[in-house]
């Protein structure tokens, strides 16, 4: 699928994390399971064949439709499921750490990660974190 799609072997290996030689063999052996040609390689290029092609449109819409059976599922949640993540100074944490506890306890679903830091570590290094949501505090400019 990817080769197909990257229209080059360095690209879709690139895709998939994987070096070029392990994608090469993994197209070896599909080609040996299903007893078909599915691309044409040469040293410099490669083409797919016609059933390489049938092959590839018949895939993608397989996992098309898988992926949209997988988001359908996501429809039938009522709760908030996953991980939450929040990032506030320590010493707000700390004050707050029974409210904190009850807010996490109450999803169920979700899992979460709560960070407390001293106010001299949050600035740059939030800046390139992920997180959910930030706690920041201080006085507004008047």
């Amino acid at each position: 699928m990817e080769v197909v799609k990257a229209k080059s072997f360095r690209g879709a290996a690139a895709a998939l994390g994987i070096p070029n030689s392990t994608l090469s063999r993994r197209i070896t052996a599909l080609e040996s399971t299903v007893g078909l040609r599915l691309l044409h390689r040469t040293t410099r290029k490669f083409e797919v064949t016609e059933v390489g092609q049938a092959y590839f449109d018949r895939s993608q819409r397989i996992i098309n439709e898988a992926r949209l059976a997988h988001e359908e599922l996501g429809e039938y949640r009522t709760e908030p499921v996953g991980v939450l993540r929040i990032s506030l100074p320590a010493d707000f944490a700390m004050a707050k750490a029974k409210v904190w506890r009850d807010i996490w306890s109450a999803g169920q679903g979700v899992g979460s990660i709560g960070e407390a830091r001293a106010a001299a570590e949050i600035g740059a290094q939030l800046q390139r974190e992920y997180n959910d949501a930030r706690v920041r505090l201080g006085f507004a400019a008047a």
